[in-house]
């Protein structure tokens, strides 16, 4: 029993085991720690109406007796991606998306919400999408239909939250989060091999 102690080769299996246990540990601490988030992600972005150069001459296409071009419908969603509620008190400013510096914004609406007794509106304010302060708990989320005439993007969200640095788009945290931790472990196990072939060499 000793001598399988003794063995490099079970020392480095054990340092790998308690590495592995430090990071499982490690990354549970960061996951349960308070913090607040609000996220934003585009579920669909349709065109529904496109019309050709050649034809924007001869062709006329009204909304509510105003004349549009290029229309998209976009589905885009709110999340709450922290794990603490944000309280409508917690907004300086509200949450507002962006389409660009030439769209037109024709209707907003809130279609869904997570928990249902979320209660949720959107106003259309000039070239943005207005979303008045509620409160949202943890993982609730708001799902929004938008048609916008002459879209040219990007979309920005905006908003000033106690709390929340930036609103940012979901799957930036998710892939950012997800290549912290491989880049973590595979750092680790790199250094634990160095380490082991470096200890079999002297052998």
């Amino acid at each position: 029993m000793t001598e399988i102690i003794r063995d490099p080769m079970w020392q480095f299996i054990g340092v790998i085991l308690a590495v592995i246990a430090i990071a499982i540990t490690v990354i549970l601490y960061w996951i349960q720690r308070q913090k607040r988030a609000l996220s934003w992600q585009v579920v669909s972005n349709t065109p529904l109406l496109s019309i050709d150069k050649e034809l924007k001459k001869n062709l006329e296409v009204l909304y509510n007796g105003k004349k549009v071009q290029d229309v998209q419908l976009i589905i885009a969603k709110i999340i709450n991606t922290g794990n603490v509620p944000i309280k409508s008190a917690d907004y300086e400013r509200s949450i507002n998306f962006n389409f660009g510096e030439n769209a037109w914004i024709l209707t907003a609406e809130v279609t869904e919400t997570s928990p249902d007794s979320l209660k949720a509106s959107a106003n259309v304010e000039g070239k943005k999408v207005i979303l008045p302060p509620t409160l949202m708990n943890k993982r609730d989320w708001i799902t929004l239909k938008i048609l916008v005439n002459q879209y040219d993007g990007p979309i920005s969200v905006d908003g000033r939250i106690d709390g929340v640095k930036e609103i940012k788009e979901y799957t930036e945290i998710y892939k950012s989060g997800i290549t912290s931790i491989i880049a973590f472990f595979v750092g680790v196990i790199g250094a634990l091999i160095t380490y082991w072939f470096t200890e079999w060499l002297q052998i």
